[in-house]
């Protein structure tokens, strides 16, 4: 479209200068607006590590890191590691990048022994810590050895695993007899006698190899020393089929039975492998089988 000449040229530009004008407006408005949130740059002791917790509520994080959009004002930030916890506060101010470092400290909780009698002595991971009939202290986080001490009763003692910030009781009792240990398991039924199959089976199995071999040797060394021999001084075609008669049902049978027999004996010896260690609970084939 071409310009109108002359005086109304001034109306044609002026709706083109508005919206060239409304266009870099509307552009520089995002830039212009003022953040509302800002960053945590959450540090912890040099080594150690845990989740950030904000306010209260999990980030899913873990320290160190930098926590985005977090809105202004005073905030409580803490970091929970294994058996460790740390707290600090912060005042985020938008726009700002504020830094906070927490110092991870080892906790744990609380331990309450009560015991019977009441003059029995409770030690703690060997050391003496009181005398019942109840017996409480703060303990650091993992596993501790209670032991109850008491004249004339047997000692007794517990394994016992405390977590952060948590509170556990035990109760014992030395006038009462322990449980029992539940009687062990018996022998898998057949187990001897699937062991004498197998070395029975074992037996035989090399037994049988060795006789099949035996024979086949006997028949490469007839073959060798007699049928070749005797075939080659053969001067009629009669002395020919017979020696070939003789290859065939003699040599030939020692030769294919020694074979067989020789790889029955190794499916023995296979079969008393299999015997013998299933017998056992030994893994076969990646299954553990008992009898």
């Amino acid at each position: 479209m071409t310009p109108p000449a002359g005086p109304d040229r001034r109306y044609f530009a002026t709706p083109m200068l508005l919206t060239l004008l409304l266009t870099a407006t509307l552009a520089q408005e995002p830039l212009l607006a003022p953040l509302t949130t800002g960053e945590v740059h959450v540090d912890v002791t040099a080594g150690l590590t845990g989740r950030i917790l904000l306010d209260g509520i999990d980030t899913g994080i873990d320290a160190p890191a930098i926590l985005t959009g977090v809105a202004p004002g005073e905030h409580r930030i803490q970091v929970r590691g294994e058996c460790m916890l740390g707290m600090a506060f912060v005042t985020v101010e938008a726009g700002h990048v504020s830094r906070t470092s927490v110092d991870l400290q080892t906790t744990g909780g609380f331990l309450e022994v009560s015991v019977v009698p009441a003059t029995a002595t409770v030690l703690l991971d060997g050391l003496p810590i009181g005398t019942g009939p109840s017996v409480g202290q703060e303990v650091a986080c993992g596993p501790h050895r209670v032991e109850v001490q008491a004249e004339s009763y047997p000692a007794r003692a517990q394994e016992v695993v405390v977590e952060m910030g948590t509170a556990q009781s035990l109760r014992v009792d030395l006038t009462v007899e322990p449980d029992p240990d539940p009687d062990p398991e018996p022998p898998p039924r057949g187990r001897g006698v699937r062991r004498g199959v197998a070395i029975g089976l074992g037996v035989l199995g090399a037994g049988a190899i060795g006789v099949g071999a035996y024979v086949h040797r006997l028949a490469h060394q007839d073959y060798r020393n007699y049928y070749l021999p005797a075939f080659e001084a053969c001067d009629d075609v009669a002395c020919q089929e017979e020696l070939q008669d003789y290859r065939s049902q003699t040599i030939a049978r020692r030769y294919y039975g020694g074979m067989i027999v020789a790889a029955a004996g190794f499916a023995g010896l296979t079969t008393a492998g299999i015997v013998g260690f299933t017998s056992d609970g030994v893994p076969v084939l990646g299954v553990t089988r008992r009898f």
